[in-house]
């Protein structure tokens, strides 16, 4: 049987088992399988999380741009409401000329560029007085000139006939031009973009006696809103990158009338030019020639119109071409808020414009960067982490599984079959190992049932030549043939004992001295208590001698038992 053993190693193996074996090893494949699956899953997770905190990134930023676009439109509301306040409270008695001198006086002196044009306009035949402020000073305005002027304050509109003391109407936004005068200063001529109040003057009997007029300098709106554009914002709460940032002011209708611009220049010209040169539509409207208004076909921008109109406030993605130039790779956030007016002395509001807020910002594109970086950092060390680990534990687990190799082929070049130490490492693999002496012991007592006798043949007996063993004459049925052969020899002295006894002492030959833990590991993990039974009939059989007691038995065989 061992030169069986030991020639059986060295023919070469078969394609069957040729093609069972794997060409990777533990690492190999652990490598090629594990680190393509976590850099998947992390990329997959990473992208997942990026993508869920920009979408809260620019949640965070349209909230902003949203809170300064509602504070744009609140006091651009509070400027109408204190004009209004003037205007109510300077009507309360008739109006001379100099008590509206005094006012816009005073105005100029407190408020700064808020009032551009005053008049009061008598119910009877008196001529009117007609006040324009330039350059901080005020003077009068003849009746002629008033009267020539375009859009000139002498023109009441329809609204102003049904309103009664108390009530105040906002006119749209109106461009107003005087003609070259010498009445206070120099003979040159005056374009004006004014925003009119007009309401009655209470008479002596409580009847109106005419009507006042106070004219609101355009630009001190639009002043408000390149206030809340610029690094002097009375609520900015963090520096901002540089980029075009910009408010407008547009009407009901939908015509954009002025633009923020730079702080530091508050008598610079109304003007749209910085958002409407990647828009289509019409220039021009009715009493304004400076107004823009976009093609139907931008329904981004009317859909704020609408919600304007309608009295609500919000957020709007801009489409292509919208708003000034860039100056980096931002990204827009346009918000909308409706500016409102009350006329009367109850609060009854009307939407008399809005104000459209172009914010950009470039933190949702650095805060995708900077998660790409982080993303990119975490996979690549994770993924070395995770390479190094599975180096270090594919070696740990298969460095028993190679000594338990090389001792089976240490075994097989000796030609002798000896119990191998156990590999120790994982629980599988010790099982493998005590696997493997099961194998080893079965073979060993196949060995010893076809080896030789006593007294011995030349060579192995094979399992067809072996004869059946014969039982002892007390075992012997009365029916058995008389001409029985007698049993062969047994190398323990017994023929009577069982396949698995030998099998078992087979195993232990070499061990000499064994526990009943080893004889059951021996035979193939045998139960204890058939165990127990099997050591004592070979106690009693006079095979095994006993040493101790308790869990320190130990078991020897006799000398005068072995082959």
């Amino acid at each position: 049987m061992l030169r069986r053993f030991s020639l059986a190693g060295h023919q070469p193996p078969t394609d069957r088992h040729a093609r069972a074996n794997t060409p990777w090893s533990i690492r190999q494949t652990l490598l090629f399988v594990l680190v393509p699956a976590v850099i998947v899953l992390l990329a997959t997770t990473g992208l997942l999380l990026m993508r869920s905190a920009n979408s809260s990134v620019e949640t965070a930023i349209a909230r902003g741009s949203l809170s300064l676009t509602l504070a744009q439109a609140r006091e651009l509301q509070n400027l109408l409401a204190g004009c209004r306040e003037d205007a109510v409270a300077l009507a309360h008695k008739p109006v001379t000329r100099e008590r509206l001198h005094d006012f816009m006086e005073g105005a100029a002196a407190a408020r700064g560029m808020v009032y551009a044009e005053a008049a009061s306009i008598p119910a009877g035949p008196d001529d009117p007085v007609v006040l324009l402020k330039s350059d901080g000073r005020v003077a009068d305005v003849s009746p002629d000139v008033a009267h020539r002027a375009q859009n000139g304050p002498l023109t009441l509109p329809r609204k102003a006939t049904s309103l009664k003391p108390g009530q105040v109407s906002l006119s749209a936004l109106t461009e107003v031009y005087y003609p070259p005068m010498g009445l206070g200063f120099e003979p040159r001529q005056r374009n004006l973009a004014l925003f009119r109040l007009t309401t009655p003057v209470a008479g002596p009997d409580g009847r109106p006696a005419g009507f006042l007029v106070l004219s609101i300098d355009a630009r001190a709106a639009r002043n408000i809103l390149s206030l809340y554009n610029s690094p002097q914002s009375p609520i900015l709460g963090f520096h901002r990158t540089r980029e075009n940032r910009q408010s407008l002011f547009v009407d009901g209708q939908g015509w954009m009338l002025f633009q923020s611009e730079d702080v530091t220049e508050p008598t610079r010209e109304l003007s749209v030019a910085g958002v409407k040169p990647g828009l289509s539509g019409d220039t021009g409207s009715p009493g304004y020639d400076g107004a823009f208004r976009p093609a139907p076909d931008h329904e981004a921008y009317w859909r704020m119109i609408e919600a304007i109109r309608q009295g609500h406030a919000g957020m709007e993605r801009a489409e292509p071409g919208f708003g000034p130039p860039k100056i980096a790779s931002s990204d827009d956030f346009v918000g909308y808020a409706p500016v409102r007016f009350a006329g009367g002395s109850d609060d009854k509001t009307e939407v008399v414009g809005g104000v459209i807020y172009i914010d950009r910002s470039l933190l949702p594109r650095a805060a995708q960067f900077d998660q790409g970086n982080i993303l990119f950092l975490a996979t690549a060390g994770s993924t070395l982490l995770l390479a190094a680990l599975i180096v270090v534990l594919s070696g740990r687990i298969a460095r028993p599984m190679t000594r338990l190799a090389d001792a089976l082929r240490e075994m097989r070049h000796e030609g002798h079959l000896r119990e191998i130490e156990p590999p120790g490492g994982a629980a599988e693999i010790t099982r493998l190992g005590r696997v493997c002496n099961r194998l080893i012991a079965a073979l060993r007592a196949r060995e010893v049932t076809l080896g030789d006798s006593r007294d011995g043949a030349p060579r192995e007996a094979l399992p067809l030549e072996m004869k059946p063993p014969i039982a002892p004459k007390a075992r012997q049925t009365p029916d058995e043939p008389s001409d029985a052969q007698p049993p062969t020899s047994d190398p323990f002295g017994d023929a009577s004992l069982s396949d698995r006894q030998r099998g078992t002492l087979a195993a232990l030959l070499d061990r000499g001295v064994f526990s009943r833990q080893d004889y059951q590991d021996a035979g193939g993990d045998i139960p204890q208590r058939t165990a127990q039974h099997d050591l004592q009939d070979l106690v009693g059989r006079g095979i095994l001698d006993k040493d101790g007691r308790g869990p320190a038995t130990r078991y020897r065989l006799r000398r005068g038992s072995k082959r």
